[in-house]
C-alpha cells in the first residue's frame, strides 16, 4: 500500500483527485447496493436476526466515539470548497449532503443489524465480513472498496500534511531542500498510518472510539 500511497500523498493540488474521488464515490455506492442486497436476501430467507442482542451492553460507550468517526472526512470540507466552482451554493449543498448521509447511516446500521445481528461475523469490525465467503461478488466488492480507499486516502491525509508542514516548514524559504523535506514528512506520515492500521486491525472499532473521544475532548486551554 505504501508504494501507492506515498506518491499520491506527495501531490500538492487536490483538484487533481476530483475525477478519482468521483470514481471512489461510485465504488462506495456499488458496495452499499451489494450489502443492502445481501442483507435483504438474508432477511427474506432467515427473517430478523436479533436474538441475543442487547440494547445496551458493556461496550455501549464504544458507540459514542465510533459515531464521531462518521465525520472522518470533515477535514476535507474546506479544501473541497476552494476548488468548487459554485461557491455561493456550497453551504446549502453541504447541509443537504450531511443530512442525507446521517439518514443513510441510521438506516444502514439498523437494516444490517436486523439482517445479521446474531451472526458471528457481526462481531467483526468491518461490515464486509458479513458477506458470503468464497463468493465472486464478495471478492469484487472488497476489491472495489480497496480502490476507493486508494483514491480517498490523499484527500483524507491532505489536512494532516498541511498541519504538520505548517509546524515545521512555514518559515523555510521555497527551495529544493524544503520540497524534499516535505516529501519526507509525508512519507513518514503514510508509514505511520500503515503501521497503526496493521497494529490495531483486530481492534479497529475500539481504537476508533478511543481516538475520536480523545480528539473531541476539550483541551485545558479551551476549558
Amino acid at each position: 500500500c505504501m508504494l501507492i500511497y506515498v506518491p499520491l500523498a506527495m501531490v500538492r493540488k487536490i483538484e487533481v483527485f476530483a475525477s478519482t474521488h468521483v470514481f471512489g464515490d461510485i465504488m462506495i455506492i456499488i458496495t452499499l447496493i451489494v450489502i443492502f442486497g445481501y442483507a435483504s436476501s438474508s432477511l427474506g430467507k432467515d427473517g430478523v436476526q436479533i436474538e441475543g442482542i442487547k440494547p445496551v451492553d458493556s461496550l455501549w460507550a464504544d458507540a459514542i466515539g465510533f459515531s464521531v468517526y462518521s465525520y472522518e472526512g470533515i477535514g476535507v470540507i474546506l479544501p473541497i470548497k476552494e476548488v468548487t466552482a459554485c461557491k455561493e451554493d456550497y453551504y446549502k449543498l453541504l447541509c443537504m449532503t450531511v443530512c442525507f448521509i446521517a439518514c443513510l447511516y441510521i438506516f444502514f446500521g439498523e437494516f444490517t443489524m436486523l439482517a445479521w445481528g446474531s451472526t458471528e461475523n457481526f462481531d467483526q469490525p468491518l461490515i464486509t465480513s458479513s458477506l458470503p465467503e468464497k463468493n465472486i461478488i464478495t471478492y469484487i466488492v472488497k476489491i472495489l472498496f480497496s480502490f476507493n480507499l486508494f483514491f480517498s486516502y490523499p484527500l483524507v491525509i491532505h489536512p494532516a500534511n498541511l498541519v504538520v508542514e505548517s509546524w515545521f516548514f512555514e518559515d523555510w524559504p521555497k527551495s529544493r531542500k524544503r520540497q524534499m523535506c516535505k516529501n519526507l514528512s509525508r512519507t513518514i506520515i503514510v508509514a505511520l498510518s500503515c503501521v497503526v492500521a496493521l497494529s490495531v486491525y483486530d481492534y479497529l472499532d475500539r481504537f476508533l472510539s478511543i481516538t475520536c473521544l480523545l480528539y473531541t475532548s476539550p483541551s485545558p486551554r479551551d476549558s
